[in-house]
C-alpha cells in the first residue's frame, strides 16, 4: 500500500511541487511546536567561589586553540570497498566490486564519487560474460543549511555532478547530469532522511543502447543507532525514467519501480566498519522491452541484489 501511495504521488507531482514538499517537511522537523515549561520556583545554592589557578587557565586555554585550528583544518574521509551480486531473469546475474569515496571539509562542501566494475553470468549476451568497467560519477556538495546539537542535528544538503561514459558492454554510454538535495533530522539514537535527485540523461554514443528519458528518484530513509559498532538503516526509494526522445532505440514508455534497501553497519575496528545489505524489488517497472538494454544498472530494476562491503574511515 505504502509503495503505491508513493509511485502515485511521484507520477502525479511535478519536480517543483516534489521540492516544495521537501522544504516544508523540513520547516516542520525544525521547528518545534511544543515545549513544556517548568514553574516551580528556585532556591539558590550558595557556592564556595575560589580562585581560579591562571597558569592551569593558561595551558587549558592554549589546549582548546591547538585542538580547534587543528579541526578547522582537518578533513574527514570515508572509503568503503564493495561486492554487489545483483539477480536478472532467466538465472542471470552480474557480480561486481564497488568502489566509493566521500570527503567532508570544515567549510561545508563536501565531495563524492563512485565506481564500479563487474562480470555477468549466463547473459544471452557473450559480450556481458566478461569483465567490464562501469560508469565512473562523481559529486560536488554544500551543507546549505544547519541546526541543533548532535542528538537533535537537522541538515540539507544540495548537490550536483555528473555520471561519465564507458565504452564498456555492461555500462552506459551516456554523459549524465545529477542534480538532488537531501535533508535529515536525528532524535538522540534515531534518524530520519529525505532526498530527491535529478539526472538529467545524454545521448548514448552506442547506437545499440536504447534512448531513454530523465531519471528521477525520491527516497525515504530510517537510521536506528543501536550501539557505536551496530547500526541499522533502511531505504525505500521510487524511481522514474522518462521516454527516449531520439535515436535508432528508444524507450517508448515511461517507466517506474521502488525498492526498499535494508543496510546492516557492525564496528569491527576503530576505523574499520563491515556493511551488509540487500536491494529488494517492491513494485517492478511494466515494459515489454529489455530492461539490459537501458544499461541502468545501478538501482536494480530487474530483481534482488545482496551487498556486503568494507568501510573506512580517516
Amino acid at each position: 500500500m505504502i509503495h503505491k501511495m508513493i509511485d502515485k504521488m511521484i507520477d502525479k507531482m511535478s519536480t517543483l511541487k516534489i521540492l516544495n514538499f521537501i522544504f516544508c517537511f523540513f520547516f516542520f522537523l525544525t521547528h518545534n511546536t511544543f515545549a513544556l515549561v517548568d514553574y516551580s520556583e528556585t532556591v539558590p545554592e550558595r557556592r564556595e567561589v575560589s580562585r581560579p589557578n591562571k597558569e592551569v587557565s593558561a595551558r587549558s586555554e592554549l589546549r582548546r586553540n591547538e585542538s580547534s585550528a587543528t579541526a578547522s583544518l582537518g578533513l574527514d574521509a570515508h572509503f568503503s570497498l564493495g561486492y554487489l551480486s545483483q539477480s536478472y531473469k532467466d538465472e542471470a546475474q552480474l557480480n561486481a566490486t564497488t568502489f566509493d569515496f566521500r570527503i567532508e571539509t570544515p567549510i561545508n562542501l563536501f565531495l563524492q564519487a563512485n565506481y564500479w566494475t563487474g562480470k555477468g553470468v549466463d547473459f544471452a549476451n557473450d559480450g556481458y560474460n566478461t569483465d567490464q568497467n562501469g560508469n565512473p560519477e562523481i559529486k560536488l556538495g554544500f551543507n546549505f543549511f544547519q541546526v541543533g546539537t548532535r542528538q537533535d542535528l537537522a541538515t540539507l544538503d544540495l548537490y550536483a555532478g555528473a555520471m561519465l561514459s564507458s565504452k564498456s558492454t555492461l555500462a552506459s554510454s551516456r554523459k549524465d547530469q545529477i542534480y538532488g538535495i537531501e535533508l535529515s533530522k536525528r532524535f538522540f539514537d534515531t534518524g530520519l532522511g529525505i532526498s530527491y535527485e535529478l539526472r538529467a540523461t545524454g545521448n548514448p554514443e552506442s547506437s545499440l543502447e536504447y534512448s531513454i528519458g530523465n531519471i528521477q528518484r525520491f527516497k525515504m530513509s530510517f537510521g536506528w543507532m543501536v550501539s557505536e559498532d551496530i547500526q541499522f538503516q533502511t531505504d525505500f526509494k521510487t524511481t522514474s525514467i522518462g521516454k527516449g526522445e531520439s535515436g535508432a532505440n528508444i524507450l517508448e514508455e515511461k517507466l517506474q519501480y521502488s525498492t526498499l534497501s535494508p543496510n546492516l553497519v557492525l564496528g569491527v575496528a576503530k576505523f574499520v566498519k563491515v556493511n551488509l545489505g540487500a536491494h529488494f524489488l517492491v513494485s517492478r517497472p511494466k515494459t515489454r522491452q529489455d530492461l539490459n538494454s537501458l544499461k541502468f544498472f545501478d538501482s536494480a530494476p530487474h530483481g534482488t541484489a545482496l551487498t556486503a562491503g568494507l568501510g573506512f574511515v580517516f
